[in-house]
């Protein structure tokens, strides 16, 4: 698609907006637009100039340059024989791909559907060079969430839950939910994976999430992890498809003198793995995992009774894992509090996209190999962060997205391990869940062939 340069008088009242007005205005077409099928496709480096200017805070120090014009020349290349012009391969752009309807589009007009099957010239197509095309798509779970005021980290955790197979085939199905939560939920989902859906205002839901838990009343920047946390104690007071998050911690307190053990279970939603306070280039996630479950002593002041010694003992504390849940969550724990501020780490963690073997952590050597489906990403500073998700789309494309509020764009999986990387969604290979899955989506598609 090519998209022709602003008009001067069109890009001077452009660049006499406020960042946060041109974000609202966009949003707005992106959710109320009259043809949401359509999608054209933008230079990702543009667009990525674009969300630095549009997130500047108002006062918040330099701000970052109105990047001008959309500009394609990146992403467009020219055939040295033919002269024809077309989408580079192998190169960034904002496109949505998969069954794509191509419509002629001169002076920007919807005119006839074409084939992309045809031999047909240009004159024959009716089509003159450069001139506008149109792709109309019909896509499920490719929806943007509305950021309805600093609301981001709501739509990031969201997105990730909306991508869990057991949470999103649950609420689609035609399920009785008493809980006013796990109605609007539901509701919610079911719009996300409407076909033709740009993106959704989530404010039913929103009002929803506050009357459940008031600590997110208002527009307030809040966490992605403490909002998930709230949402799957909430639904799980109506629903037990929450019970695919809980997995099982063995506590266990040794008595270094006479080597007398206690131990105890702890139910768990998500992990979450201290990360190197001081400057690292690069840490593993297992790595982070091994100093979570590590053996450390008990304080002096946290003496231990032990009922060998009849008397007062320091302890060693040591984390096992006991039982993983089919969806495992971690949380780097990126935000760290003292007495007198909060700092953010940006260390790189790296982890597996394909392939987590976490069978050496249980006790009983059960396989437990997990894949990569869902991401909650925070960029940025503290109080001046941006949450956004990676989400794969199983059993369809098996392609990632990346979910910026309204806007939804396809990345590469080379880009899914980043230092923005805050919460990690894993689902368990070859669990009763996923066979559970694909005989539902089996069905589902016999259903749509009869």
């Amino acid at each position: 698609m090519t998209i022709p340069n602003s008009t001067a008088s069109t890009a001077e009242n452009a660049s006499s907006r406020l960042p946060a007005e041109e974000k609202r205005i966009v949003s707005e077409l992106a959710t109320n637009s009259n043809e949401p099928d359509s999608y054209f496709a933008v230079s990702k480096r543009w667009y990525a100039s674009w969300r630095k200017y549009v997130n500047t805070p108002l006062g918040g120090g330099a701000a970052a340059p109105r990047p001008g014009p959309i500009d394609n020349s990146d992403i467009i290349e020219t055939d040295p024989y033919l002269g024809r012009k077309s989408l580079a391969k192998e190169k960034a752009y904002v496109l949505v791909t998969q069954l794509a309807h191509i419509r002629d589009y001169y002076d920007m007009r919807k005119g006839e559907l074409l084939d992309p099957l045809s031999n047909k010239s240009l004159e024959e197509s009716g089509l003159v060079t450069n001139q506008d095309i149109l792709l109309e798509v019909d896509e499920r779970g490719l929806a943007g969430l509305v950021n309805l005021g600093n609301t981001c980290y709501m739509n990031s955790a969201v997105q990730c839950l909306a991508h869990t197979p057991p949470m999103h085939e649950y609420f689609l199905r035609d399920h009785t939910h008493q809980g006013e939560l796990a109605k609007a939920f539901g509701k919610l989902l079911t719009e996300l994976w409407s076909s033709g859906t740009n993106a959704v205002a989530p404010r039913v839901f929103k009002t929803k999430v506050d009357k459940a838990a008031p600590q997110f009343i208002g527009h307030y920047q809040h966490d992605s992890h403490e909002l998930l946390l709230a949402l799957l104690t909430g639904l799980h007071q109506d629903s037990d498809i929450v019970n695919v998050f809980q997995g099982q911690c063995k506590s266990s307190l040794v008595c270094p003198v006479c080597g007398e053990t206690a131990n105890t279970y702890d139910s768990f939603t998500s992990l979450s793995l201290p990360l190197p306070s001081t400057p690292t280039w690069s840490i593993s996630l297992l790595s982070c995992l091994d100093e979570y479950l590590g053996e450390e002593p008990l304080g002096p002041d946290n003496m231990w009774l032990c009922p060998e010694c009849k008397d007062k003992r320091q302890a060693n504390k040591k984390l096992d894992l006991w039982k993983l849940p089919e969806i495992l969550v971690f949380q780097l724990k990126r935000f760290k509090t003292s007495k007198y501020f909060l700092k953010k780490i940006d260390a790189f963690v790296d982890f597996p996209v394909d392939e987590l073997d976490l069978s050496k952590y249980v006790e009983n050597g059960e396989s437990c190999l997990y894949e990569l489906y869902a991401v909650s990403n925070h960029d940025g500073g503290i109080g001046l962060g941006h949450y956004t998700a990676y989400a794969k789309m199983i059993d369809d494309d098996n392609e990632w997205y990346w979910y910026d509020d309204s806007l939804v764009s396809p990345v590469d999986e080379s880009e899914i391990v980043s230092s923005a990387a805050y919460l990690l969604f894993y689902r368990r290979v070859g669990s009763e869940i996923e066979t559970k899955s694909a005989e539902v989506s089996k069905t589902d598609d016999m259903d749509l062939s009869s």
